[in-house]
């Protein structure tokens, strides 16, 4: 009942003038890139932390280059972020590190 009535006020705050707000798909990497820039430390840092080159991190944040799995691996740990299968029935009122509505692929997202 509770998550219904959440979900209502979901769809409510979603909506603009009348048509529905479709949640957008954000990708892990859109995700990711999200929560680095959320985080109370410079780019910089975080690369000098985890061990990796500063122009690494720029150039995956402008979106010009993936990562390693081992490297998002590291990414993870110091943002202390765990990938999780998200039920089908909460999948529409997530919401991304930028508090907008987002629709995680394969009904998987990063959550702190």
């Amino acid at each position: 009942m509770v998550q219904d009535i959440d979900a209502l006020i979901e769809a409510t705050v979603s909506c603009s003038i009348g048509h529905m707000t479709k949640p957008k798909r954000r990708s892990i990497s859109h995700q990711l890139r999200g929560f680095i820039r959320g985080a109370k430390v410079s780019q910089a840092s975080i690369a000098r932390e985890i061990g990796i080159p500063r122009s690494t991190l720029s150039s995956y944040m402008a979106g010009k280059c993936g990562l390693s799995g081992r490297t998002i691996d590291l990414l993870c740990a110091h943002l202390h972020l765990k990938l999780v299968q998200v039920p089908k029935r909460q999948r529409k009122a997530l919401r991304d590190a930028q508090g907008r509505l987002f629709d995680p692929p394969a009904g998987l997202a990063l959550e702190h």
